[in-house]
């Protein structure tokens, strides 16, 4: 396994990786297409791209409108719902095969969020609401406070 910070995207050879992972990378990425290039030209015409990033549609995103924590300006440059970041793989060359959803995420972003409120007890109404979002995306993926999307390549 080999882990190399953004920089060193440029020195990797042409179609010399099977896959490369971002977790909770992309929305903090000022040049999107830029990216979704070099992961274009790095992974083999069989390569797969799996990308985490936060979903600004999600059940704990709704609840706390501009307190949610996910927001994270200025750190979070974008905002991605499924449907954008589909198209952004898309427009790059990769389709999206699978979509996973981080049902620990809600509770971690609902508690913060409450603490961004300024509420008493933010840890207890946080865990209570990332409970409801957990619910909520057991039936709706969309709902998931964090999705990981799998891209497939297009040679």
């Amino acid at each position: 396994l080999k882990m190399l910070p953004e920089e060193k995207l440029k020195e990797t050879k042409d179609k010399s990786l099977d896959v490369v992972t971002m977790w909770h990378v992309m929305e903090h990425i000022q040049d999107l297409d830029q990216m979704w290039k070099e992961l274009h030209r790095i992974l083999e015409d069989t390569g797969i791209a799996v990308i985490a990033v936060p979903n600004s549609i999600s059940y704990d995103a709704k609840r706390y409108m501009e307190n949610w924590a996910a927001y994270d300006v200025p750190r979070h440059l974008w905002h991605f719902t499924p449907d954008t970041i589909k198209k952004w793989g898309e427009k790059h060359g990769f389709v999206l095969e699978k979509e996973y959803t981080m049902p620990l995420d809600g509770f971690y972003i609902s508690m913060l969020s409450e603490k961004y409120r300024g509420a008493r007890l933010a840890v207890i109404k946080g865990f209570w609401n990332g409970l409801k979002g957990w619910f909520a995306q057991c039936g709706k993926h969309s709902a998931s406070s964090s999705i990981i999307y799998v891209f497939k390549k297009i040679a």
